[in-house]
C-alpha cells in the first residue's frame, strides 16, 4: 500500500475511508455479539420463567385437589351432623309427646278418696 501510495496509485483519503470502514465493521461486529449474548440471556430467562410457571401450575393443581378433598370431607361431616341433629330433635319431640300424654293421663284419673277430702 505504501509503494502504491508513493507511486500515486492510492489516494490517502481511501486509506482513511478504509480505516473508518474497518472501525465501523468492528463496531457492528461487537454490537452483533452483544445482541447475541443478550439474546442468549433472554432465552435462558424465558426458559427459567417457563419452568417456574410449570412449578406453580403443579402447586396450584395440588392445592386445588386438597381443597376438593377438604370440601368433600366437610360436606360429609355436615350431612352426618344434620342427620344426628334431626334424630335428636325427633327424640326430643317424641319424649315431649310421651310426657304430655303421661301428664294428661294423670290429670284425667279420677281423684281418690283422700284427695277429695283434703282438696287435692
Amino acid at each position: 500500500m505504501i509503494n502504491q501510495w508513493l507511486q500515486g496509485e492510492i489516494v490517502p483519503e481511501t486509506v482513511e475511508v478504509q480505516s473508518n470502514l474497518e472501525k465501523k465493521v468492528q463496531s457492528l461486529e461487537e454490537k452483533v455479539q452483544e445482541l447475541l449474548n443478550r439474546s442468549e440471556k433472554d432465552e435462558q430467562f424465558q426458559l427459567a420463567l417457563i419452568q417456574r410457571l410449570d412449578e406453580q401450575g403443579s402447586l396450584i393443581k395440588k392445592l386445588t385437589e386438597k381443597l376438593d378433598h377438604q370440601d368433600k370431607y366437610i360436606e360429609n361431616n355436615l350431612e352426618k351432623r344434620d342427620e344426628k341433629l334431626t334424630s335428636a330433635i325427633r327424640e326430643i319431640s317424641d319424649t315431649k309427646k310421651l310426657i304430655a300424654a303421661a301428664q294428661e293421663n294423670l290429670d284425667s284419673k279420677p281423684k281418690g278418696f283422700w284427695s277429695k277430702i283434703f282438696g287435692g
